[in-house]
């Protein structure tokens, strides 16, 4: 029947929006640990939003125009600009400076493990015993990279270390968040016009501090890889993966959409290894296995139903 055949369609398009960008924000941690390396955070945060915001503004004025959009919903785009944009950005790239792009890659895929839990503590729903484990097995994962390490690799175990792989879950948390944030947002406003609002939200809380930091910066000293890699950055993560991720998400439930998180430490490890020559550990093979694991626990069904995963019906036909 056409319905069902067009239904399938959306469905598979949705599929490879979502890989792809999890593939996207796998290579962000390459990125990252580029631009952490040459900019001051608050600095590359507003520097990125830029980017991002010169990219889907005027794509959102061209195809769109300027969105109306309700009170309600406009507060709800600025607590996922301040949670998943500038709280998010600022912990990667802290986090970023202290540890490697493998263990960062390797945390953040974390990701459906945060959503489930942040599921049970604001929305209430009951945590099933495929959820719990699944949550556990990604505590195992992270608890690996960190306490097996250093053995492994002759990597320093600092304080340091362990703090930045903290601030990298700090981030999946905000993740976490955003995405609870964009089920309910983007029911009335297009995937386009919240990822636009989300980086102009960014822009003008960085503005002010990345001035700030911007005075004292040698920005003329700062390596061209680490320019190439803002812009990447600022495009391909700010705007491609956030238009990408809830178009992904408008279609199918949240509970679906996690399973392609898999994705994510998959490309981040591959690329860290390939691009930044970062030294292999047996312990990122263990936490990878076990964090894998608890995205196919997870995505089997971590909350009861009537759950985050059996609400995007009412979203499924705005067409977003």
């Amino acid at each position: 029947m056409p319905s069902r055949t067009g239904k399938t369609r959306r469905e598979l398009v949705a599929y490879l929006q979502l890989a792809v960008a999890m593939a996207i924000f796998g290579s962000g941690v390459v990125a990252g640990k580029l631009i952490a390396g040459a900019f001051p955070s608050l600095l590359a945060a507003g520097l990125t939003s830029a980017v991002a915001l010169a990219v889907l503004g005027p794509l959102l004025l061209l195809t769109e125009g300027v969105p109306s959009i309700a009170r309600r919903d406009a507060w709800i785009i600025f607590l996922q600009a301040l949670i998943g944009s500038v709280l998010w950005r600022i912990l990667v790239f802290e986090g970023l400076r202290r540890t490697t792009a493998v263990e960062s890659g390797i945390v953040s895929s974390t990701i459906p493990a945060a959503i489930t839990v942040v599921s049970v503590l604001f929305l209430k729903e009951r945590l099933t015993r495929g959820g719990a484990a699944g949550v556990a097995l990604s505590v195992v994962g992270i608890l690996a990279i960190n306490a097996a390490g250093a053995g492994d690799s002759g990597a320093d175990l600092s304080g340091s270390r362990l703090l930045g792989n903290l601030l990298i879950f700090g981030s999946v948390v905000s993740d976490a968040l955003f995405t609870i944030f964009g089920k309910v947002a983007v029911a009335r406003v297009s995937p386009l016009a919240i990822a636009t609002l989300v980086n102009l939200f960014g822009l003008v809380l960085f503005t002010p501090f990345a001035l700030w930091q911007a005075g004292g910066t040698d920005l003329g000293a700062v390596p061209l890889g680490a320019w190439a890699a803002l812009v990447y950055f600022g495009v391909m993560l700010s705007a491609v993966v956030f238009v990408l991720w809830i178009r992904g998400v408008a279609v199918v439930p949240a509970s679906t959409a996690a399973v392609f998180t898999g994705v994510l430490p998959i490309s981040a490890v591959a690329l860290s290894y390939l691009f930044l020559h970062e030294p292999f550990a047996p312990s990122h093979l263990v936490g990878l296995v076990c964090v894998l694991g608890g995205i196919w626990l997870v995505t089997r069904g971590g909350t009861a139903p009537g759950d985050r995963g059996a609400r995007p019906n009412r979203v499924r036909d705005t067409g977003a």
